[in-house]
């Protein structure tokens, strides 16, 4: 009990599908290093607009020694890095369509495709929080992130509703 299941349900996984757990926490380790590079390149460039930004980014995280140690150890890091950096893009996906949806007149469609967003927000900040139990500071710095960028109270209770209903 002493550590979160998600790293454990991995390798349960894996040993269940006949593969060494160490074997192929590396494999999987190996992908998840090419995953988050995308991710944080993927993201740099949305922050930035800038291709070479993002492809600086990724290259620094490939270059970074350390990085390169924790996805090639049998750590549940890598696992949790892609966590928090896809609810990450997500979240950023969200507030995008949620300011571009801001003027117009949204259908239920569109309110939905806003609200998906979040609640697959929700869902990956629990994955990151069962990997590792610093996701528990993610959780918070969403909550507050919602809190702090919406400008109706009312918007404000309704988005950190549905983020918990998606993190729960």
């Amino acid at each position: 009990t002493h550590f979160p299941p998600g790293f454990s349900s991995m390798l349960a996984l894996i040993g269940l599908s006949g593969l060494d757990p160490l074997r192929g926490t590396r494999f999987i380790n190996a992908l998840l290093f090419g995953a988050n590079t995308f991710l944080l390149g993927l993201i740099g460039w949305r922050m930035t607009k800038s291709q070479i930004a993002g492809i600086i980014l990724a290259l620094l995280f490939v270059f970074n020694a350390s990085m390169f140690r924790v996805h090639t150890a049998a750590m549940s890091e890598p696992l949790y890095i892609f966590f928090s950096l896809s609810a990450f893009l997500i979240f950023s996906i969200y507030f995008k369509s949620f300011s571009s949806s801001r003027g117009s007149s949204s259908g239920v469609l569109r309110k939905w495709q806003d609200e998906s967003w979040l609640i697959a927000t929700g869902i990956l900040t629990a994955f990151a929080y069962l990997t590792r139990y610093a996701g528990l500071a993610l959780l918070v710095t969403f909550l507050a992130t919602l809190i702090l960028l919406h400008d109706t109270w009312k918007k404000r209770t309704t988005s950190v509703g549905i983020f918990l209903a998606g993190f729960i």
